[in-house]
């Protein structure tokens, strides 16, 4: 097994940000097991330009560093992977133009849909969301039952996403979940570091 896949097996908290550097960086030194860059407000050169900036730093820091849905600026930053949604590159696609052991991901919003990104040969998978939140409003939340079922059918690693926060953490691990991607819980706080390693104590405990 490549060295990402291994590691990526003892990664408990995925942190999506948007395209600013100097909070990604405190995000990072703060300890978050993966950064995600999603911004789709901003142009393709200044996307690249973000990403290979904080690929730079994620590397130094021994973080992984995924990009969402464009696997050729991914590719082209230097990230170590790339995160694709339901309507985006296929997996199989996606494979025959990225580099030999880049980390794919995809976005999965049922049972059916997570079975089938195992299958296809995901790396990991995010599942949500599972509270209703502003980020995908039009998508109806799946809830904490799934969570149980999808332990039992899902051997790659699963990020439970959708509002997941501190104050929902202890439910959604009695509910089964043992890993947790966040945006706006960590990232709109001006020093993240403090709320990130509660997160991280909450994951462990």
């Amino acid at each position: 097994m490549h060295w990402r896949r291994k590691l990526l097996k003892s990664c408990y908290l995925y942190i999506i940000v948007k395209a600013n550097v100097e909070k990604a960086k405190k995000i990072v030194s703060g300890g978050g097991c993966i950064l995600q860059l999603r911004d789709k407000r901003i142009s393709d050169q200044k996307l690249f330009e973000v990403g290979k900036t904080i690929a730079s730093f994620c590397r130094k820091k021994k973080i992984f560093f995924i990009i969402n849905d464009r696997i050729d600026i991914a590719i082209a930053s230097g990230a170590d992977g790339v995160h694709l949604g339901q309507s985006d590159l296929p997996i199989c696609e996606a494979r025959k133009i990225a580099p030999r052991n880049f980390l794919i991901g995809i976005s999965t919003h049922s049972i059916k849909q997570a079975m089938k990104a195992q299958k296809e040969g995901a790396d990991y998978i995010s599942f949500g969301p599972i509270f209703a939140t502003r980020t995908k409003p039009h998508l109806t939340p799946v809830g904490t039952e799934k969570i149980a079922i999808l332990a039992t059918k899902i051997k790659i690693p699963c990020f439970v996403i959708g509002n997941a926060g501190i104050r929902n953490l202890k439910l959604l691990k009695a509910k089964g979940a043992k890993r947790i991607a966040i945006h706006s819980a960590v990232y709109r706080l001006k020093d993240p570091r403090k709320k990130i390693l509660s997160f991280k104590k909450g994951l462990s405990l």
